[in-house]
């Protein structure tokens, strides 16, 4: 019991630090401080955008 509550300590404190490696890495990310602007229906719309306009481009490369 000991030794599991130990791994998951030791595991939560490493998903920390690996996130807050990650967000330092992030930060000085033009396109992500763009995303992290957006609202999350702005969010949403780009996402529907972006996967619209995807399968388009690989439908028109299916036909050519």
């Amino acid at each position: 019991m000991m030794l599991m509550l130990m791994l998951m300590l030791v595991l939560v404190l490493y998903q920390a630090e690996a996130s807050a490696a990650a967000a330092a890495d992030d930060s000085d990310d033009p396109e992500i401080q763009f995303l992290k602007s957006l609202t999350p229906k702005q969010k949403k719309r780009l996402l529907k955008y972006v996967l619209s306009d995807s399968s388009l481009a690989s439908s028109q490369r299916c036909c050519e």
